[in-house]
């Protein structure tokens, strides 16, 4: 019987995660005026961004954005791939490529000299990479000292995307779509049903994928592209450059005026999350359903879902959110949470019935973002409410414990 009520709250707790609605807010310790045009995570610590000269690092989730690289000259970083903590390649507009092997310690620079920009690159493995551009497409077997022109067609394609070994795509101007099943040996245009040039393609398996770009539609497949049908309006027609998805049913595509909508069927419906920015927005990327980041015009957004206790408010100073990670959980879970005003802190656990367990935090502090690492070893199994409280402004966040 104890088992069984235990599954039924698990089974709760999560659906009502699965069903919260999502909110963005800023990460406060980035430079101001800089356009990030990409962004992404390789796991919960550890992420990426590139702009203008310069590629930023951060190893505590995006608590902290550091200058990794800089140059001096007039160059913009619009795309990268990392594989693991050490491999990655950075992908300047024009004639640069930046490679490294150990984590962004040290940046070996390769010149590949173009006369049109390059827009996207991706890469398998240490030695397989694929690029696109205004020059066509091209591809490279020892991991970027030399590439070889793959397609004929000297087209304009803004995004290249390989599913595996094998099976990629490529979108570009004039509503276009190509498709390789052979690792990018040969190319096959396919009909995209789409009304405007593409910005960005993603698939979840070989099977499912969107495509999104200029104009009110939303292309997507369920059969590899063989055939491609329009998704619902996007409730606007503003530009959308991104679209990213974590299963074949999950997704989220990013665009101008600060647009951010998600589908939860696979791109049959679309609905508009509220971001709180007006800019546009280049890239998004998550890494489950509540840890997602996006990047555009003087911000890096992270989003986590209201249920874990976020205050809802319109003014980015009055503002402070809460959650942990991981949760449900055992033993241990990192209390994150972020200050939109300095003030003094008190940071508390209370049982179901009110009944206040431990305090964590009793103590003044400043505009940030913070962790603690909790340890649940006194608690046993079930759910308990995290209270955070800085001078009159309170939030409440859930967490569980499984034991």
């Amino acid at each position: 019987m104890k088992k069984l009520l235990l599954f039924m709250l698990v089974g709760i707790f999560l659906s009502s995660i699965v069903s919260a609605q999502y909110e963005w807010y800023p990460q406060l310790n980035i430079p101001s005026g800089v356009q990030f045009n990409k962004v992404h995570f390789y796991n919960y610590q550890n992420g990426w961004a590139v702009a203008n000269q310069r590629i930023f690092h951060t190893t505590d989730g995006g608590l902290n954005w550091n200058i990794n690289f800089q140059t001096i000259m007039d160059v913009n970083y619009n795309d990268f791939i990392f594989l693991d903590s050490n491999h990655g390649w950075v992908l300047e507009e024009w004639n640069l490529m930046l490679k490294t092997n150990d984590g962004g310690q040290n940046w070996n620079i390769n010149y590949h000299p173009t006369v049109s920009p390059f827009t996207s690159i991706q890469f398998l493995d240490s030695l397989n990479g694929w690029l696109c551009g205004w020059d066509g497409i091209q591809y490279t077997n020892n991991g970027g000292f030399n590439w070889e022109q793959k397609d004929i067609s000297l087209s304009h394609w803004n995004r290249i995307f390989f599913i595996n070994s094998s099976n990629g795509w490529v979108v570009g101007d004039s509503c276009k779509v190509m498709h390789t099943s052979d690792g990018g040996q040969t190319w096959i245009s396919q009909n995209s049903a789409a009304d405007n040039w593409l910005n960005s393609v993603y698939f979840s398996d070989p099977f499912h994928g969107c495509a999104v770009g200029n104009g009110e539609k939303i292309i997507c497949t369920t059969n590899g592209g063989v055939n491609w049908s329009v998704s619902a309006p996007t409730l606007t027609s503003k530009i959308l450059y991104d679209v990213m998805f974590l299963d074949s049913l999950k997704g989220w595509a990013c665009g101008d005026s600060g647009l951010i909508i998600h589908t939860s069927d696979g791109g049959l419906n679309w609905q508009q999350e509220s971001s709180n920015f007006n800019s546009k927005l280049l890239s998004i990327h998550f890494l489950d359903s509540v840890n997602g980041w996006v990047s555009g015009l003087n911000s890096i957004l992270h989003t986590r879902p209201m249920e874990v206790g976020i205050n809802s408010v319109k003014n980015r100073n009055d503002y402070q959110y809460l959650f942990c990670y991981s949760n449900p959980f055992t033993n241990l879970t990192t209390i994150n949470y972020s200050l939109g005003n300095s003030g003094n802190v008190s940071l508390r656990i209370f049982n179901v019935f009110g009944g206040e367990l431990d305090k964590l935090i009793n103590s003044y502090q400043v505009i940030g973002d913070y962790k603690f690492d909790f340890n649940s070893d006194n608690l046993g199994s079930g759910v308990y409410y995290i209270l955070l409280q800085v001078d009159g402004l309170i939030t409440t966040g859930k967490m569980m414990v499984i034991k």
